[in-house]
C-alpha cells in the first residue's frame, strides 16, 4: 500500500511538471517565433576633399567702364563706340565667368556621383 502511494505521489509530481514544462515551452516557442530580429544598419560617411583648378578659383574679370575724362571730351558718335566696345567687352567677360561656373558644376556634379552613398534597395 505504502509502494503504491508512492508511485501515485511520484506520477502526480511528474504530472505536474510535464504539464507546467510544457507550458513554459509553448510560452518560449510562441514568444521567440512571434519576435522579428532587430537590425542595425550603420553607415559610415567618409568626406573626401574636392581638387579645384586654380584657374575657376581666381575672381571673374571685368572690365573696366571708359575713363571719364576720355568719354566726356569724346564727340557723340566716339562716345557710342566707346559704350558699345564697353558692353561687348563685358559681355565676353560674362562668358568666361559663366564658363567658370560650369565647370565647378561638373566637379561638383562628379563628386556627388562618385561620393554620395546610393540607396540601398531592401528586399
Amino acid at each position: 500500500m505504502k509502494l503504491v502511494t508512492l508511485v501515485l505521489q511520484c506520477i502526480d509530481k511528474l504530472m505536474f511538471y510535464t504539464v507546467y514544462g510544457i507550458v513554459a515551452l509553448g510560452i518560449l516557442v510562441a514568444s521567440g517565433c512571434s519576435t522579428p530580429p532587430v537590425v542595425k544598419t550603420v553607415t559610415q560617411v567618409e568626406f573626401k576633399a574636392i581638387d579645384l583648378p586654380e584657374v575657376l578659383l581666381k575672381p571673374c574679370h571685368t572690365t573696366a567702364p571708359p575713363e571719364e575724362d576720355t568719354y566726356m571730351k569724346a564727340t557723340f558718335g566716339e562716345r557710342e563706340e566707346h559704350l558699345t566696345n564697353y558692353i561687348v567687352e563685358l559681355l565676353a567677360d560674362m562668358k568666361v565667368c559663366n564658363a567658370q561656373i560650369g565647370q565647378l558644376k561638373l566637379i561638383r556634379d562628379e563628386q556627388i556621383k562618385t561620393y554620395r552613398p546610393k540607396p540601398e534597395v531592401s528586399k
